[in-house]
């Protein structure tokens, strides 16, 4: 999965977390799912724009 490969540059892994939730606010079944993909996420060695990413995720 993109969101969590950090191979990809930052701004790609940052658009792929935003295009992700957009589709859960569609199909909103899939929200849970992606949260816990992202609250697997080390967020200690995350950059801002992930974690920025990551928290309107999970408080939206």
């Amino acid at each position: 999965m993109a969101l969590c490969n950090m191979r990809l540059p930052v701004a790609v892994r940052a658009v792929c977390i935003k295009i992700a939730y957009q589709l859960c606010k569609r199909e909103p079944e899939l929200l849970k799912e992606l949260q816990a993909v992202l609250s697997m996420l080390d967020m200690k060695d995350e950059p801002p724009a992930i974690k920025c990413g990551v928290k309107k995720v999970m408080g939206g």
